[in-house]
């Protein structure tokens, strides 16, 4: 699969003049080196980890080659993978031979265009096909922020107040990856993930799929954003019309570069590449509308 690791140029004073990328399965776990014993050039902050996944985790430290002296590790961090569609799949569709650390455009800028096509359709769509944090503005970033809510809605018998968060195909609450539940009780925020039990009979429920959360309690007044959540949303599996949307993206953006490579000659196809960018840029517009979701607001305000 692979992903893109992108490291921090050190403080200009520094004597650095390397920096070493590590590896781990966990992010508490054991890290190992892997561009190279004493790392790589400063001038080159970018590493494709061809055997890295979105599960891997890594930490970078700094190298003075001339001292051997090393840096401390930085933060656990997530590298740049390649979800909603691979390198491989927009080799394919242009018809181009494999991309590398030298061909224009690079394979690592092009991973970072796939990165920016998920990004894109994460946010046209309101929606997504992997682990996203509500509130964060990237997929690479993993830090909800807090979303408020309006208790407002009648308490429905057997069911409880109804609570419509802004994604669907929540994952599961769980303190333990951030995600939090509070309700204000006029003084300060109560956490109901911590000290509240989740149940349809009891303290409060959420029909994950569709984004909707219950609170099994009755409250005699309305309360404007009288609860607040961090959470965790996301499909397990990509859409393959997502997937053929992200392709094209990446391949649009290719296309419309000024600097690209012999990897893409001109005058030997059919179709011109204005003519392709037209005719995908239509495909797209049309296939991304019905992915659209439809959001029911929390508030009578």
């Amino acid at each position: 699969m692979g992903v893109l690791i992108i490291a921090e140029a050190p403080p200009s004073t520094s004597t650095y003049d390397k920096w070493k990328c590590y590896r781990a399965t966990s992010k508490d776990g054991s890290y190992t080196v892997i561009n190279g014993g004493t790392g790589q050039a400063i001038t080159d902050l970018t590493y494709y980890d061809l055997d890295g996944t979105s599960t891997h985790w890594y930490k970078i430290s700094y190298y003075d080659t001339a001292n051997t002296k090393e840096s401390a590790y930085s933060d656990a961090l997530k590298a740049l993978a390649e979800t909603y569609t691979t390198v491989k799949k927009v080799e394919a569709l242009l018809g181009i031979s494999a991309l590398t650390d030298s061909t224009i455009p690079t394979v690592q800028q092009v991973v970072e265009m796939v990165n920016r096509a998920e990004d894109e359709i994460d946010y046209r769509t309101g929606h997504a096909w992997r682990t996203r944090y509500n509130g964060s503005t990237s997929g690479q970033d993993n830090t909800a922020q807090y979303e408020y809510q309006d208790i407002c809605f009648p308490y429905e018998y057997g069911v409880g107040i109804p609570i419509y968060l802004k994604h669907k195909h929540i994952k599961q609450f769980d303190a333990t990856e951030g995600d939090l539940i509070e309700v204000w009780n006029g003084s300060s925020w109560e956490d109901w993930l911590g000290t509240k039990t989740e149940g349809r009979g009891d303290d409060y429920w959420c029909d994950y799929e569709k984004g909707i959360f219950y609170l099994r309690a009755y409250f005699f007044t309305e309360k404007p954003m009288g609860i607040r959540f961090k959470y965790r949303y996301g499909e397990n599996v990509v859409d393959k019309t997502i997937e053929d949307i992200a392709t094209k993206m990446v391949a649009m953006n290719m296309l419309m570069r000024d600097d690209r490579s012999v990897l893409l000659p001109t005058g030997t196809d059919n179709i011109s590449f204005s003519e392709k960018i037209r005719f995908w840029q239509e495909q797209i517009d049309n296939k991304i509308s019905g992915f659209k979701e439809f959001q029911i607001m929390s508030s009578v305000w």
